[in-house]
């Protein structure tokens, strides 16, 4: 699994207002990045239509075109020139993050995708503490049974 990637925000240039992907996780190793069209709608108030040909990019509110991206294959591309993205902060990913994203992984795991021999303090990762637990705690119980099935109990 390769780790090596960019967390940004890139703008996109358009005639009207720019549009923003606010961030995105760029993974050179992948060959398609893709994007999460309601987190893009929803920040930049538009609606995306899609067509046979591509898709329409249109402002919510007045519906004027702001952006069109003609497609030919199976995947609806943002075709634009290098001019027209502008790359506006780059991070690296901590391994904190990546431990959230992968669901909460034990440190072996961890340490195994990063080389590391200490990756991140699952001590103080809440999830992580809940994940490890194998049942709830009960309370206890004054019922007491004379008969097999007198009191059921489920969780």
């Amino acid at each position: 699994m390769d780790l090596d990637c960019l967390l940004l925000m890139l703008v996109i240039i358009t005639s009207t207002t720019p549009l923003a992907l606010n961030n995105v996780l760029v993974t050179p190793s992948i060959i398609k990045n893709l994007v999460s069209i309601r987190k893009f709608t929803k920040d930049n108030s538009v609606s995306i239509e899609f067509d046979p040909y591509g898709f329409s990019v249109k402002d919510l509110q007045t519906r004027t075109l702001r952006l069109r991206c003609n497609s030919t294959g199976e995947l609806y591309p943002i075709t634009m020139t290098p001019t027209q993205f502008l790359a506006l902060t780059t991070t690296t990913p901590s391994t904190t993050i990546w431990h959230r994203r992968l669901g909460h992984p034990g440190n072996n795991v961890m340490s195994s995708l990063f080389g590391h021999s200490k990756v991140c303090n699952e001590s103080i990762c809440h999830a992580w503490e809940l994940g490890k637990h194998t049942r709830l705690p009960f309370s206890p119980s004054l019922n007491k049974t004379y008969h097999v099935f007198e009191l059921l109990h489920s969780d």
